[in-house]
């Protein structure tokens, strides 16, 4: 019988063997290549990214790619302008791209983007440049770069933000407001519409301005839209301390001592529309004072530049805002005057505050005000107006009710203004405005009651009715008329052209109440003093 044919070690090493360690060496060649090809690659990157960007720096720490899971690494990516001894504005530690291996033979690259704890430090300077842009020459730049992104490889992605930062340093400011804890998501970012569809990528992030504090986004968006991008989206805020706020605030002289802020609405941008539409606004226990400081208010500005994006959002054709409801309570609002001899503050406290309807928009109708609170913590406020908005100058009407008031409370004042110390005393006020287009009319009516200045000489009440008639409304109307009559209630009829039609609402009623209050009253009680 015939045996069976035995392999020798020599006949039974199979071919592919050899075969396998050919390929092995080829793969440590690639990957020994791979290796060195890292820093030169690098370096073409940072090339291309600072010849993308004239003005700004960036630099690329380190790159490395990873071949067998078809992704790459870059490391500590740093964007600077040139003319900036600053921090770098953004700072990247780490951003990873994977390529999904079977889309290498397809006729679309298919991917994912993550990027690890950005830092953006941003000043509202730089803001503001940024929105003041010429609007053609930011309408050429987005089509040239959706151009290039047309006509680029076909490719698909989904990018992922983790724990990012943003960081807007105010003027004046020392510590920024601080955007943490920033997470973004984005699927469909795409080159290649299909269907024609309009809104091709869906996103949502979610931030905070503290641990407390979540702010939301979701929506939609077409990289690809003509002249803009469009976008859709809805915003959601809770528990927003208003503290936070401090840092983009001060440049307005404005002081938040506390509060809670909670909004719903949406956004959108669609071709060169920008509208923000805010369903529902809340303010719980807010303390919020005006500041005049030491060397008095600021002139006012000059008129805006012919660029529409630079103005008010008031007076900005392209820029829609709107507060369907509006809800402000329990809160406290004052105004402090370092200006005088002493410095002083009046407040309104337990404050309520309900707006309806309030928009920048003519077209939008007349909005509704509604205040009720304390004057100076114990006389009852009723305030009540109607603005009527998106017009050239200030438009309102306005109802103001303040009785039973203390005037001790006002002694800082008097101190300030007149050199009085009251021991008694109560005081209401009575007024009706009604501005429209450069005019003004309505009244003042001040009462006063028991008044009781420390001075025994003094005819306490003789002195206040006097002068009730003068400047109320000085640097606001050029022209007044006084029905003025030599006893404690005293009408002042208010008639006359608005001196700067610029001004705005919140100006003009300080300075009649500062005028009603200090101007008028304060030099009669002066006069008469013993």
């Amino acid at each position: 019988m015939r045996q069976p044919q035995k392999f020798s070690e020599r006949t039974g090493r199979p071919g592919w063997i050899y075969a396998g360690l050919v390929v092995g060496l080829l793969l440590l060649a690639a990957l020994v290549g791979i290796f060195f090809i890292d820093e030169p690659l690098r370096i073409y990157l940072e090339e291309r990214a600072n010849a993308g960007l004239p003005g700004y720096h960036v630099t690329i720490g380190g790159l490395e790619l990873h071949p067998l899971a078809v992704s790459a690494e870059l490391r500590d990516v740093t964007l600077r302008r040139h003319d900036s001894s600053q921090a770098p504005q953004v700072v990247i530690p780490h951003i990873t791209t994977t390529l999904q291996l079977s889309s290498i033979f397809s006729a679309m690259m298919i991917g994912d983007i993550q990027i690890d704890s950005p830092v953006v430090s941003v000043s509202q300077q730089q803001i503001e440049r940024l929105l003041n842009k010429d609007r053609e020459l930011v309408k050429a730049h987005v089509a040239a770069f959706q151009n290039r992104a047309r006509q680029a490889m076909p490719f698909q992605t989904s990018l992922s933000i983790r724990n990012g930062h943003i960081n807007i340093y105010g003027t004046g400011a020392t510590e920024p407001l601080h955007l943490q804890s920033l997470s973004v998501t984005a699927a469909n970012l795409t080159n290649r519409q299909e269907g024609g569809a309009s809104h091709p990528v869906t996103w949502q992030a979610t931030a905070g301005l503290n641990d407390q504090t979540g702010l939301e986004f979701d929506g939609q968006a077409d990289v690809f839209a003509s002249p803009l991008p469009k976008v859709d989206s809805t915003i959601t805020a809770h528990r927003l301390r208003l503290t936070e706020l401090m840092p983009v605030m001060q440049r307005y002289n404005v002081q938040i001592r506390s509060g809670e802020l909670d909004l719903s609405g949406t956004l959108s941008q669609s071709g060169e529309w920008t509208t923000v539409t805010l369903d529902t606004l809340a303010v719980q226990q807010a303390a919020i004072d005006v500041v005049r400081p030491q060397g008095g208010w600021q002139p006012v500005q000059k008129t805006p530049s012919s660029n529409d994006k630079s103005k008010p959002a008031s007076r900005n054709p392209y820029l829609r805002i709107t507060v369907e409801h509006g809800q402000l309570s329990d809160s406290e609002f004052g105004f402090i005057d370092k200006a005088t001899s002493r410095e002083y503050r009046v407040f309104l406290s337990d404050t309520n505050v309900q707006l309806e309807h309030v928009s920048n928009r003519q077209e939008d109708g007349t909005a509704t005000v509604e205040l009720n609170g304390k004057f100076m913590g114990h006389g009852p406020t009723v305030i009540r107006g109607a603005i009527r908005p998106g017009q050239s100058a200030p438009d309102f009407d306005l109802n103001v009710r303040i009785i039973r008031t203390k005037v001790v409370s006002l002694n800082n004042v008097l101190q300030a203004y007149g050199h009085l110390d009251v021991t008694d005393g109560t005081f209401a006020f009575f007024s009706e405005l009604s501005v429209r287009g450069d005019k003004i009319t309505g009244y003042v009516k001040p009462f006063f009651k028991d008044v009781e200045i420390y001075d025994p000489q003094q005819d306490k009440e003789k002195a206040l009715a006097q002068r009730a008639y003068e400047a109320t409304v000085g640097g606001i109307v050029d022209l007044l008329k006084s029905d003025s009559r030599k006893e404690v209630a005293t009408k002042t009829t208010v008639s006359g052209s608005i001196q700067d039609a610029r001004i705005d609402i919140p100006h003009i009623i300080g300075k009649l109440i500062q005028n009603a209050f200090f101007n008028a009253v304060l030099p009669g009680l002066e006069k008469h003093k013993a």
